[in-house]
């Protein structure tokens, strides 16, 4: 028995190489060129030339060494896709006795792709739209077949893709589509490599082809991003860095597309020099995008960082060489600790030996402009908040000591607000009003530059005028609860600078036709002296 199977398998085994062997002897690969060129040029609606072609009975078609298909003629003369190898898979029998080509699969091996959009249309947009002009003889006569493929396939793929200002190339493209016809919904799964090491999969159906334009073709799928690189899609300049993660549903009918799924940054820095936050950033979101408009909106946008949760919803377009933004970003109630990560995340490092504790801040910033030059700019509370070893009083320690105030190693913020900006070329706040205990509040504005040099004009409003202080101010006939001072120096390392010019220079009246002087003006000339001998 086991020698009559020995015997059926090297009948088989010899049937197989004689038709190996005998087959490409019988058809001329060569002569098949023009009607295969034919049958896809009609397809695709485009010229397609194809290198020599040989005859592989093992590999079930024939093989060509090269392939090009040219671009939309409104777009370029140079080719839409060239590939080094193609694999075109027939039926055999109907190819022998009839001389009939029926393709059954095509396989692209490490072609070039390039995509460009001018408007809202794609060079792709025209493909399976029109036979070309001039396209090679077919088989039949009258109106080509449609062409369907049990099997198409790309491996090793390279899209360059091109758009205003800018190009970007995704490689390793590989694509494992069957049943593919331009009137049938198909089944596929496409997976590239994206800037930066990111990489992107796609799994579902596509399908039916659109008449008129091949770019609105319908899609349901699964979407993954991995290790997407911010710094690599925000555009030149830009200060956001770290990489995402996403996984999403899309479904699309070729004009509208919806997405929606989940978000993970790990690393996540929001200015350049900013430190990584320790924790990712997590969201769920749902966006809705016009391929036709080429701009979308965020229904939802809700993310976590650390214990703190954040808002964001909004649009964007996309028409010009990076996204621009449209966002509202709510922050009902950031904790200290996670306020603390975020400044850092802005390259703001605070004075060595201060933290943030307890309280917490909420705020309703516009984020706008492109991705490479965001401005937020909003209002902003804190309440409750305690900057651990950083000690107001003793910064003001002239002021506090003459004014009877008590000094303590740490400062507490009963209320902070402000109407922030925060941009590139760094931060402002205005309207600065603060309320500090057992010393008064603060009211004023200024800057923090992209240097991190502290520019600020401020007034402190004492609690109390005991002390010297008081003393001085009643001898002099005045009576006096308030303060202008600098912030100078950096984040790091700030210096607080009494104005004691302005602090006095409407507490005397002065005398008409003479500047105001240590002469006509002795407090102040008193506190000038007495503040140089502090420094």
């Amino acid at each position: 028995m086991k020698r009559k199977w020995l015997i059926v398998v090297g009948i088989l085994a010899g049937i197989s190489i004689l038709l190996a062997v005998v087959v490409p002897q019988l058809v001329d690969a060569e002569r098949l060129r023009p009607t295969i060129e034919g049958r896809l040029g009609a397809a695709l609606g485009r010229h397609v030339t194809i290198g020599k072609l040989r005859f592989s009975w093992l590999a079930g078609g024939v093989a060509a060494e090269q392939i090009s298909i040219s671009d939309d003629p409104a777009f370029s003369a140079k080719p839409f896709v060239t590939a080094k190898a193609l694999e075109v898979k027939v039926e055999i029998w109907p190819l022998l006795l009839h001389r009939e080509i029926q393709v059954d699969a095509l396989s692209l091996q490490t072609p070039q792709v390039i995509l460009s959009r001018a408007g809202s249309r794609w060079n792709f947009s025209s493909l399976g739209a029109t036979a070309p002009a001039a396209s090679a003889p077919s088989t039949t006569t009258g109106a080509a077949p449609q062409l369907v493929l049990k099997k198409f396939t790309i491996s090793n793929g390279q899209i360059t893709l091109q758009q205003p200002g800018k190009a970007q190339t995704y490689s390793d493209l590989n694509l494992d589509a069957s049943g593919v016809a331009l009137d049938a919904n198909f089944p596929f799964h496409l997976s590239a490599q994206l800037p930066s090491n990111g990489k992107l999969t796609l799994e579902g159906n596509a399908g039916p082809v659109p008449k008129g334009d091949s770019a609105q073709i319908p899609v349901q799928a699964s979407v993954k991003l991995e290790h997407l690189s911010l710094a690599a899609y925000a555009g030149s300049g830009a200060s956001l860095g770290g990489t995402a993660g996403l996984t999403a549903t899309l479904k699309s009918d070729g004009r509208q597309a919806h997405l929606e799924g989940s978000t993970k940054i790990e690393n996540l820095v929001l200015a350049q020099g900013g430190t990584p936050l320790r924790e990712p950033v997590i969201s769920d979101f749902a966006a809705d995008y016009s391929l036709v408009a080429q701009s979308g909106k965020v229904v939802r946008g809700d993310a976590h960082i650390g214990k703190s949760a954040i808002h964001l919803t909004g649009g964007f377009d996309t028409r010009g060489a990076e996204p621009v933004l449209s966002f509202t970003l709510a922050v009902p109630s950031l904790q200290a600790a996670d306020m603390e990560e975020i400044l850092k995340a802005l390259a703001v490092t605070l004075p060595g030996g201060v933290s943030l504790q307890g309280g917490s801040a909420n705020a309703t910033l516009a984020v706008t402009g492109p991705t490479s030059s965001l401005v937020s700019s909003g209002p902003v509370h804190v309440e409750n908040l305690t900057v651990g070893g950083f000690n107001l009083s003793g910064k003001l320690h002239s002021i506090a000591t003459l004014a009877g105030i008590r000094s303590g190693p740490d400062t507490r913020l009963q209320s902070f607000d402000a109407k922030v900006r925060v941009a590139n070329d760094g931060s402002r706040l205005d309207d600065v009003r603060a309320v500090v205990a057992d010393m008064g509040s603060l009211t004023g504005a200024g800057t923090i530059g992209a240097n991190h040099q502290l520019n600020f004009q401020l007034v402190a409003h004492l609690s109390g005028t005991g002390g010297v202080l008081g003393g001085l101010l009643q001898a002099a006939g005045g009576q006096l609860n308030t303060v202008p001072f600098r912030v100078e120096g950096t984040t790091a390392d700030p210096k607080f600078v009494p104005d004691m010019n302005a602090l006095v220079q409407n507490r005397k009246t002065p005398v008409p036709g003479q500047p105001q002087t240590q002469q006509n003006n002795p407090l102040g000339g008193m506190l000038n002296n007495l503040f140089k001998k502090k420094k």
